[in-house]
């Protein structure tokens, strides 16, 4: 039976991609604070922020490794 190939291991986020998942974090935490029925009505809202942030923590990522930044192995 051939060896399974393991997965490839994910690069450490950068220090802008650091700071855009505190970001997504303190938005899932406000979220919670605000309780369900507040959440509700301005769900919209809050799913457009979601996706701005996460988007441009993968923005940050993706323009880590096109600077040629390398993380060790």
């Amino acid at each position: 039976m051939p060896a399974q190939a393991e997965p490839p291991q994910a690069e450490p986020p950068q220090s802008a991609a650091l700071a855009k998942l505190d970001q997504i974090k303190d938005l899932y935490l406000t979220a919670e604070a605000i309780g369900e029925d507040a959440l509700s009505k301005h769900f919209d809202l809050v799913s457009q922020r979601q996706r701005q942030l996460i988007r441009e923590f993968f923005d940050a990522v993706v323009s880590k490794r096109a600077d040629g930044e390398q993380t060790p192995p």
